[in-house]
């Protein structure tokens, strides 16, 4: 934004749902529910940009200056002293909203008065914006949590379905036989029994995997397409490439070690999601087992690294550039990470009702059986984990980023305070859905340990209830005959 195009800014435009002007205001948490108010603002409205500018007064529109420096100003807040006060300002504001937006600080000289203006750019956000965790929006020149407005809530995510990263075109004005080069219609026909031509091109028209002028004389691919079905993701834009999935195999336990295996699919997710999943299996760790018969098994089991895949590809944030999803084997465990924080609270994953970023990925995903069920995904993968009496996995928000790690079978007595405290609160919440409570019993079975091992399993339940993950199923028994449920069961 130069000068003129500020002066023109300020001159012709009172404060709104999408501008706002401050003098000196430096605290960070209130500078990130405003970026949040503001940006919300301007999905609802159908703006690309909002403004927040300091050194103006909000009524009069005085030019007064400002001492607020943002590339020097540290994370102060308002509401509290905490770690992050010494942070610096903007990598706070960028690891505490989500999705990650474009924010463009910009200091100029105005009759003599220094104004700093930041423009906020949402053009790429696929969903409301939040500020640590909670959304916020305008109401007149105000700033209100959005829980509150929930007809704009609603308003904000249709306005979000029309310009979805999904839905945007990839390839356009193309003839039929074109869009049989690029995308592989036969498997698409020969997959769900489609008899003719003219029957596929309506079914993908409804998945939203082409658009038509009408006639279907000139159709278009969209990025759904491409990154789905496309025989060679290199015929489209890096953009679409970008997002593949990347696996890479260690010879250690740090990233520092070897490098064995750097693979990316060159192909549609939904074409390549088969071989993919026997390319990881592949590289996955076996160990040994001793029954009856000597047999290898994998460390960890494939329906979990299926759902983890599935859910990395259909979840991930598309409006971050520069990230893919990726699977990091390692010779002790394995890590899944996509670009995007979880809709839903980690430690809610199993209870609350699912949502999907990319609502038509997870339907292609779910019509092509590479979901089992809707919203079952972390059922599976715990269900197997526990199956398999191997620590549970951990969850992680780092940065923009949702980060899985599969960890490797370990001895009870091996496990550390907090692993064995979230076995606990993942056994109480996978049981609670089956309409079931936890005891002493289950939890011994679940870490393998034998019935010698009651007091011990006594202790970790005494942890994980003072850890706040679990709470008596009924306060009125005694301890012999206690039960436990998570901590946010009815």
């Amino acid at each position: 934004m130069d000068t003129e195009e500020l002066l023109e800014l300020i001159q012709n435009h009172y404060e709104s749902e999408v501008l706002d002007f401050k003098e000196n205001l430096d605290f960070a948490d209130e500078i990130g529910q405003y970026i949040s108010a503001l940006g919300n603002s301007a999905i609802l409205s159908g703006n690309e940009y909002a403004f927040l500018i300091w050194g103006i007064k909000d009524v009069t529109k005085e030019l007064v200056g400002t001492a607020f420096n943002p590339w020097t100003a540290k994370a102060k807040q308002k509401s509290r002293e905490n770690a992050s006060a010494q942070m610096p300002l903007i990598t706070f504001l960028e690891k505490m909203l989500d999705p990650r937006l474009d924010l463009k600080f910009e200091e100029h000289q105005v009759e003599g008065n220094r104004i700093v203006s930041l423009t906020i750019e949402v053009k790429r956000a696929n969903q409301p914006i939040k500020f640590s965790g909670v959304e916020y929006i305008r109401s007149g020149s105000s700033k209100e949590k959005l829980q509150a407005f929930r007809e704009k809530e609603r308003a904000i995510w249709k306005a979000l379905e029309s310009k979805k990263f999904e839905l945007e075109v990839a390839k356009a004005n193309l003839t039929w036989e074109q869009v049989r080069q690029l995308l592989d219609v036969e498997y698409y026909r020969d997959f769900l029994g489609i008899s003719s031509w003219s029957e596929v091109i309506q079914s993908m028209i409804d998945d939203h995997v082409l658009l038509s002028d009408g006639d279907n004389q000139r159709i278009s691919i969209t990025n759904l397409g491409a990154f789905s079905f496309a025989r060679r993701l290199s015929d489209f834009e890096n953009q679409i490439a970008n997002h593949a999935m990347r696996i890479t195999k260690y010879d250690g336990a740090a990233k520092y070690s070897t490098v064995t295996s750097d693979y990316k699919s060159g192909k549609g997710v939904i074409l390549g999601f088969e071989k993919m999943i026997e390319h990881i299996m592949a590289l996955v760790p076996k160990v040994e087992k001793y029954d009856a018969l000597r047999e290898n098994i994998y460390q960890f089991p494939q329906i979990a690294i299926r759902e983890l895949v599935a859910n990395a590809l259909t979840h991930q944030d598309f409006s971050i550039s520069g990230q893919s999803p990726t699977i990091e084997i390692f010779n002790n465990r394995l890590e899944v990470a996509n670009p995007g924080v979880p809709l839903i609270k980690v430690d809610r994953l199993l209870d609350l009702p699912p949502r999907s970023r990319n609502e038509e990925l997870a339907s292609l995903f779910f019509k092509f059986r590479l979901f089992e069920g809707r919203g079952t995904g972390i059922d599976k993968i715990m269900n197997a984990i526990e199956l398999t009496e191997q620590p549970a996995p951990q969850i992680i928000e780092s940065g923009n980023s949702t980060v899985v790690k599969l960890k490797g079978r370990k001895k009870f007595s091996d496990l550390t305070q907090d692993e064995k405290n979230e076995i606990v609160y993942w056994h109480a919440s996978l049981k609670y859905i089956e309409d079931e409570a936890i005891n002493n019993a289950s939890l011994r079975k679940r870490f393998g340990v034998p019935e010698t091992q009651t007091a011990a399993i006594t202790r970790v339940i005494a942890s994980a209830s003072d850890a706040g993950l679990i709470k008596p199923y009924d306060a009125t028994v005694g301890k012999k005959f206690m039960k436990y449920v998570p901590f946010w069961a009815n």
